[in-house]
């Protein structure tokens, strides 16, 4: 949203919205490499784990597929309503991963061992 914002700024005020958003979006990127990776070693049965990352790296391939889909069919011709779908799409993958994770985790945890 603040690359939208950005547009219809003077150009000084643009500069730092665009600067703000840029650092946004490193920091966002960070934050999802740790916690995707985190998340498929932590899932991963120790017998099968291969396959879960060969599984999860194709994740990769998808991004590269569908986000310039998503950006020319969704964010080009909706500007600057396109900018503000965006990041409501994101939210629902968040809030989907939010919601599931958990729930898988504690499917493939190991028993608590109650010996002492």
């Amino acid at each position: 949203m603040t690359f939208a914002v950005a547009d219809r700024l003077p150009a000084g005020a643009a500069f730092a919205m665009a600067c703000a958003a840029v650092l946004l979006l490193t920091v966002g990127e960070n934050r999802h490499a740790v916690s995707s990776w985190n998340l498929s070693y932590a899932v991963s049965p120790p017998d099968r784990m291969g396959e879960y990352l060969s599984v999860f790296s194709l994740g990769g391939a998808l991004q590269g597929i569908v986000g310039p889909l998503l950006a020319t069919l969704v964010v080009l011709p909706l500007l600057p309503g396109g900018w503000l779908v965006t990041p409501l799409l994101f939210g629902l993958g968040c809030l989907v991963v939010f919601v599931v994770a958990p729930r898988l985790e504690a499917r493939v945890a190991p028993a608590e061992s109650t010996e002492v």
